[in-house]
């Protein structure tokens, strides 16, 4: 009984040691992820957009991170399984669903209209890489205006307002620069068509990362 529960104890600490533990902060990442370890820790595709995006939102804070393939032997038709929903139910399903953030969408529902997390991890997860992600909270308007000021100058550096293309519904866009990891963050502050108020980051990832 005894060399059994070690065995077990062996068995969950390698998984655990396996599993990798995704960063979800503004301005910190978890370097050297694959697709197959954002689908470990709960991510899910996000249809319905040309780029391939594998997200998760716990509470009020969305991850999204930038898969793209390897070209060698992948195709349209491999790249977007939406294009074969098959099942009636699955239609009235998607149909009732399409227009929400799928990532709000229960597990349920988003499996039954895309098909199982094993077939999805094995479609966008195979020949792929991670450039990219994005950091998104919902924060009061207060809260937003200040958020400058709430960063931790001895640990990022804080650049004015960078170029970019501007938005009606955009407030501010700066740049933070973490001193320990060497990363660039892109940020802005906006408020969606809702009225909420958001403060997201943005990174992209060199090939190496």
């Amino acid at each position: 009984m005894l060399k059994k529960f070690i065995y077990l104890v062996a068995v969950l600490l390698v998984f655990s040691c396996n599993e990798k533990e995704i960063l979800r902060l503004p301005f910190e990442v978890t370097k050297n992820i694959f697709c197959a370890d954002l689908y470990d820790n709960d991510y899910r595709w996000i249809p319905g957009i040309d780029v391939i995006l594998i997200g998760n939102k716990i509470d009020s804070i969305e991850i999204v991170y930038n898969v793209e393939y390897l070209k060698k032997g992948i195709n349209d038709h491999d790249m977007f399984p939406e294009r074969e929903i098959d099942s009636l139910l699955s239609r009235k399903l998607y149909e009732k669903h399409k227009d929400k953030n799928w990532l709000e969408v229960p597990d349920s529902i988003y499996y039954s209209i895309w098909g199982s997390k094993k077939v999805l991890k094995n479609i966008y997860c195979r020949s792929s890489f991670i450039v990219g992600r994005s950091y998104d909270v919902v924060l009061s308007e207060n809260e937003v205006k200040n958020i400058k000021n709430k960063i931790d100058k001895s640990k990022y550096k804080v650049f004015d307002e960078f170029l970019n293309e501007v938005s009606s519904f955009e407030i501010e866009s700066f740049k933070v620069f973490n001193k320990k990891s060497k990363d660039t963050f892109y940020c802005h502050t906006y408020k969606d068509e809702k009225n909420k108020f958001h403060f997201s980051t943005m990174i992209q990832f060199k090939h190496n990362d």
